[in-house]
């Protein structure tokens, strides 16, 4: 018996490992809503999990801002993994790399549109790819949920807006449906930041430096920097800057989707913010944390005012990371939504 149990670990190891390899979809030359077209464009997801005969457990997973299918993977587990975000037991996941990750096509690894030359793309474009993949490739008709945290819940606030009649359910955490002006400030900084440094001919290892150290200010609140960061560490804290850029993806990569965020509204083209409340479908759930510093709450507030939709509170001093402060709870409460 004993043999046998750690037989079916192995196997169930294998196959889970084989299944959640990196896979892609071809799109082809894909047009953008600008006019432009993205060539040879490629969508990279991993799937978790098993779906059903009708095709009625799928669930979507967006990448957050420079995430990979493959990092989200990592929150995903069992029933009794209680260290992780998503339980796949009864749901087949499917990991999107958003456009312009690194993974799917993207500025950097473009052949015919390297660098600057990639056309401008929206969170509008990075969802009608997910669309494509899930219906084309899968054969979805009705997606169950779509989950997403930070630029993730951008992606997945959009495809209810986007296609309202398709996803039932919808996962937001640290959500914003769209930018407030500090968000805007921030990211504008990260930009000029970027684009200064292009001119300036810094290296990739510079600028994600200088990237880093700017995302570190904000990710959490000041209190919990002071309270986990002692000053007496500060010049080993700021040597852990100095490191090697990322291989997976670039500097003109991280511009892209930066700009697809700033200009980022799921209310444009409505004639008020309330109209959504009648054009959405999907039931809501947003994950706010009250302290974060990258996606000013205000916004989702306000949303969750429109829809009237079920929200958890988060209020600590974690900041944008306030999930990862908050873990099993926020798993069983997206279990409980999900299995309602």
């Amino acid at each position: 018996m004993k043999y046998l149990r750690l037989l079916l670990i192995v196997t169930s190891f294998l196959f889970n490992s084989l299944w959640s390899q990196q896979k892609f979809f071809e799109l082809g030359n894909f047009k953008l809503e600008s006019g432009d077209t993205v060539y040879d464009c490629k969508i990279g997801y991993r799937t978790f999990g098993k779906l059903n005969k009708e095709k009625s457990n799928a669930v979507l997973y967006s990448t957050w801002f420079g995430g990979t299918s493959q990092m989200l993977g990592n929150l995903i587990g069992g029933k009794d993994d209680k260290n992780k975000l998503l339980d796949s037991t009864n749901y087949f996941i499917i990991c999107v790399d958003a456009l312009g990750n690194g993974i799917s096509t993207s500025p950097s690894n473009s052949l015919k549109q390297r660098n600057e030359k990639f056309p401008k793309f929206t969170m509008r474009d990075i969802v009608a790819t997910q669309y494509k993949l899930l219906t084309e490739e899968f054969g979805i008709k009705k997606l169950y949920a779509a989950i997403g945290g930070s630029m993730g819940s951008m992606q997945s606030l959009q495809l209810a807006v986007s296609y309202p009649n398709f996803v039932q359910k919808v996962v937001a955490y640290v959500p914003t449906p769209w930018s407030s002006s500090y968000d805007m400030l921030l990211w504008s900084t990260r930009e000029q930041l970027i684009t200064s440094a292009h001119q300036c001919g810094m290296s990739e290892k510079e600028i994600f430096k200088s990237i880093n150290m700017l995302t570190q200010l904000v990710a959490r609140t000041p209190d919990w920097y002071v309270q986990n960061n002692p000053r007496e560490k500060f010049d080993e804290i700021l040597k852990s800057f100095d490191k090697d850029a990322p291989t997976y993806w670039n500097s003109y990569d991280y511009l892209y989707q930066l700009r697809a965020m700033i200009s980022h509204d799921i209310s444009s083209g409505f004639n008020s913010k309330n109209d959504l409340k009648s054009h959405i479908q999907a039931e809501i759930f947003l994950i706010i944390a009250t302290q974060d510093h990258i996606l000013h709450p205000s916004s989702a507030i306000e949303f969750a005012k429109i829809m009237n939709c079920k929200t958890l509170i988060l209020d600590d001093n974690c900041g944008h990371l306030s999930v990862n402060c908050n873990l099993e709870r926020v798993r069983e409460e997206i279990n409980l939504f999900l299995n309602k």
